[in-house]
């Protein structure tokens, strides 16, 4: 292990709680984070975090580093994705979308991720969507028990394709 890494695991604090029993200014602090990976639009964040069943962060020195949370989306978005996907039979199966995962860049592969997924409280069949190219996470999704469903389908936020996994 790199003194980095022993570092960041020694110094991070793991916490978990249902969205509804964040307090407001580290929901804040959360939502700022999710919006810094880049990947999703910040005017539903707020909602899904507090509707969360379970949301988990990390947190160094006072500042949060990582989280990821259970959302629970709405029938149309989730229909959207499944069809996206090619396999919209699925979607009533799976209620439970394991999203907003992100840890900051210079807490990467110091294990924060895992522990994290470790803190949520297991909310039965979900799912998960991923860039096709973002083999590291793909295979960790693998490692715990996700199987790829569907194609792959052009994302709408950019020039790259996302994959829908189940569990």
């Amino acid at each position: 292990m790199r003194a980095h890494e022993i570092l960041c695991e020694s110094a991070t604090q793991v916490k978990e709680s249902p969205g509804s029993q964040i307090n407001t200014q580290t929901l804040s602090e959360l939502v700022k984070l999710v919006a810094s990976g880049g990947e999703v639009s910040g005017n539903q964040v707020v909602a899904n975090l507090r509707a969360s069943p379970s949301v988990a962060w990390a947190e160094s020195d006072g500042k949060i580093v990582g989280l990821v949370a259970l959302k629970i989306p709405s029938s149309t978005y989730r229909d959207k994705v499944f069809s996206n996907a090619g396999v919209p039979e699925l979607a009533r199966r799976y209620k439970i979308e394991r999203g907003y995962a992100y840890v900051i860049p210079e807490y990467r592969s110091a294990g924060i991720a895992t522990q994290l997924r470790a803190k949520l409280k297991n909310a039965g069949p979900m799912y998960v969507t991923t860039r096709e190219q973002n083999t590291i996470v793909n295979q960790s999704l693998v490692n715990s028990g996700f199987r790829q469903s569907g194609s792959p389908w052009l994302s709408s936020r950019g020039d790259y394709k996302l994959l829908l996994w189940v569990k």
